[in-house]
């Protein structure tokens, strides 16, 4: 999955970092399973949004019958699942700039000496 994101990333920069960096790094992986599950804390916001998703979800289950609230389910762990593969592409994303940059810089620092 990590080499789609790369390859997403030079579309979208117009480079070739996908030629010059695996992505298919363990380390790179548990850090952002820890970024995932330890570090992250969500804003106020988030947290103001999450507690009226809760009600919302309360509130539209609470009117369906039991098929319809399988089917919203199902559809609402897609969504989540969604999600969480767009979070890890920004994750791999924000890696690969910074990879970028460090690279752009030594070779600016090397060109200056």
């Amino acid at each position: 999955m990590n080499e789609e994101y790369a390859k997403l990333f030079d579309n979208a920069f117009k480079c070739n970092i996908s030629k010059k960096i695996r992505l298919d790094m363990t380390m790179l992986n548990k850090i952002y399973e820890c970024f995932e599950n330890d570090i992250y804390v969500p804003t106020n916001f988030q947290k103001t949004l999450s507690k009226q998703r809760a009600k919302k979800y309360v509130e539209v289950t609470n009117i369906l019958d039991n098929k319809q609230r399988k089917a919203f389910d199902e559809y609402f762990e897609i969504e989540n699942e969604i999600q969480i593969d767009i979070e890890k592409q920004l994750f791999i994303f924000g890696f690969l700039v910074a990879k970028e940059l460090d690279v752009e810089c030594k070779s600016i620092i090397k060109q200056n000496e």
